[in-house]
């Protein structure tokens, strides 16, 4: 059979099979993964073709014509058997023609398209990732992230990264500068997020760190006794993260939980300045490139009036800053040079610093 001959089967085998009743038969038929899984769909044409009626599939007899199989046509008044069709079919077909069919049959109904959609999935989550950690991303940038995770989440529920990125795109679109009453619509759903990427993976270190991070920032709304309460189990997460990933996020558990116990009023369970230092320097330990670890370092000696030791670390800082996006890094440097002056350190000192 000529190659045209064989395009011109292809698109009555298909017109054949698309008029068979059974559709989701139909949209699984394999691919080209071997003559037994391919065959298959063969049969269900050409059965379909010999029950229905010829009004339905006017194509019948030219498919039997071009593969061989002379028997009687379709008509309204007369059904072939489907064992004679496919009897027939499978005896006078050559091993060419069968080989020609079954890479047709391949490029109607392609192979594997489980495969096709784990690897879309793959780049969704990569290209989302990259837009969240990007340098300074945008709220553009992070709200574009969202929309695509979002759009993949029902299809694959069961995959624990999805939220955790949500999770995380959220807390970052979100302004820590303003009131958290106007901003916490964007934390609710850090929070609903990471509540999901633990009920998906418990053992997973980056729900319990974004859920522990919502509960402080619901704290911080609601106040009063109750928000005593709900600090102890945002610090029971945190703990979570700390003993088991200790890493995420640049030592996050142990930087913010360091900076709890600073920032909290003494007279609450949770000032402590001696624990605020301990946590700070693990969390430099960790991370010592971060320029954050370091800055509440310094500002937790400061507090403490150890002089020196906030001094060195204010100065340690400064080079660092250059890994910061350009729009923060002129902030943290200013914010330096004012606690240096603020401790005295000799303004010649600090340009010195700046310079190297």
């Amino acid at each position: 059979m000529s190659q045209f001959g064989w395009d011109h089967l292809a698109s009555q085998i298909h017109v054949c099979a698309a008029a068979t009743p059974d559709k989701q038969a139909l949209a699984k038929a394999p691919g080209l993964s071997g003559l037994s899984s391919s065959l298959p769909y063969i049969k269900n044409a050409l059965y379909n073709c010999s029950i229905i009626d010829a009004a339905d599939c006017e194509h019948a007899n030219r498919i039997r014509e071009r593969t061989g199989i002379m028997h009687r046509k379709v008509s309204n008044k007369h059904t072939q058997s489907p064992r004679d069709t496919i009897t027939r079919f499978l005896k006078q077909i050559r091993a060419k023609d069968i080989l020609a069919i079954i890479i047709l049959a391949w490029t109607i109904y392609p192979t594997h398209p489980a495969v096709s959609a784990e690897t879309r999935k793959e780049k969704i989550v990569a290209d989302a990732r990259k837009l969240i950690d990007k340098e300074a991303a945008t709220p553009s940038d992070l709200q574009k992230a969202a929309t695509l995770l979002e759009g993949i989440q029902s299809r694959f529920p069961d995959d624990v990264r999805i939220p955790v990125y949500l999770a995380k795109a959220h807390y970052l679109m979100a302004d820590s500068e303003q009131d958290i009453d106007q901003e916490f619509p964007y934390y609710e759903k850090v929070g609903l997020y990471a509540r999901k990427a633990i009920e998906i993976n418990p053992n997973r270190a980056e729900g319990h760190y974004w859920y522990g991070l919502f509960l402080l920032k619901k704290a911080q709304k609601v106040g009063g006794l109750q928000a005593f309460f709900i600090v102890k189990d945002g610090i029971r997460e945190l703990q979570i993260v700390r003993n088991t990933m200790p890493e995420y996020d640049h030592a996050g558990a142990s930087r913010v939980l360091g900076l709890l116990y600073c920032r909290a009023p003494e007279w609450t369970p949770f000032g402590n300045i001696d624990k605020c230092i301990q946590l700070a320097e693990e969390s430099i330990r960790i991370a010592p490139d971060h320029p954050l670890n370091r800055l509440y370092l310094a500002n937790a000696y400061k507090k403490r009036g150890d002089k020196e030791a906030a001094i060195r670390e204010y100065l340690a800082i400064l080079p660092k800053t250059s890994i910061l996006p350009t729009e923060e890094r002129g902030e943290y440097v200013q914010e330096i040079i004012s606690k240096l002056k603020s401790l005295n350190q000799p303004e010649n000192r600090d340009k010195t610093n700046l310079q190297n």
